[in-house]
């Protein structure tokens, strides 16, 4: 069976947009059938890939949600740009040129792709070095002004090990939860999404509740450059 590539858009796979108008002009009793080859279409198509990567995002800010215990917090990209195995001109430009960076070429399989789940999304650049300073006490060996690496767990799911090991099964992402002062710079190349994130995420759960005060959260890049955003705890009624 032949199937679309994916080096054009894939809204001119969704034939239902430009038919939709003339499939209404039918009889009325054709209807119950269009209206649900229309609703399974817009949910999505096999494609062809030739990248494993279907988009990297370049984060200009990030933003935090909190857990409502105060053990948990994950960190998204909040502002950035970002180059889709779709995009035209320039923007399709820099996604291959990415692919060709990270080793991502020669998937050559079909994956069904929909714009109403997510897709793998990278991070780009890489994380070098994460970061959590606590504003408050947080116990007896992290006053205000610590960091609080040494018992913080990170969460996160890279594509870097199945990229480059050429797509084996047996290392397919999968999340992963580490000390965050173990976390080496390589483990954190080609962060991407988890199977129910629509972003690229860190998450952090820590061993008791931040009650109160400010986590700054620090992000170094390969490139050199930091980005920090930070999760307020409202102090807590004992």
């Amino acid at each position: 069976m032949l199937y679309p590539r994916a080096d054009a858009k894939i809204e001119k796979f969704f034939i239902f947009e430009k038919n939709i108008e003339a499939m209404l002009r039918k009889p009325k009793i054709l209807l119950v059938p269009i209206i649900s080859l229309l609703l399974c279409s817009c949910m999505g198509r096999d494609l062809y890939l030739e990248n494993y990567t279907l988009a990297f995002y370049k984060p200009t800010s990030f933003m935090t949600y909190s857990s409502s215990d105060g053990t948990m917090v994950s960190v998204y990209p909040e502002k950035y740009s970002h180059f889709c195995f779709d995009s035209e001109g320039e923007e399709r430009k820099e996604f291959k040129r990415l692919c060709e960076y990270y080793g991502d070429v020669g998937y050559d399989r079909v994956d069904f792709v929909s714009y109403r789940k997510p897709w793998r999304t990278v991070l780009y650049p890489d994380l070098f070095k994460i970061d959590v300073i606590c504003s408050t006490d947080y116990d007896g060996r992290h006053p205000a002004g610590s960091s609080l690496a040494d018992v913080a767990t990170l969460r996160y799911c890279s594509a870097y090990n199945y990229v480059t090991g050429g797509y084996d099964s047996s290392a397919m992402p999968k999340e992963k939860k580490v000390r965050l002062s173990e976390v080496a710079p390589e483990d954190l190349r080609m962060l991407m999404n988890g199977e129910d994130e629509f972003y690229p995420y860190l998450g952090f759960t820590f061993p008791s509740a931040i009650i109160s005060g400010e986590l700054t959260f620090e992000l170094t890049f390969s490139d050199g450059s930091v980005l920090t955003c930070t999760a307020t705890f409202p102090e807590l009624q004992q």
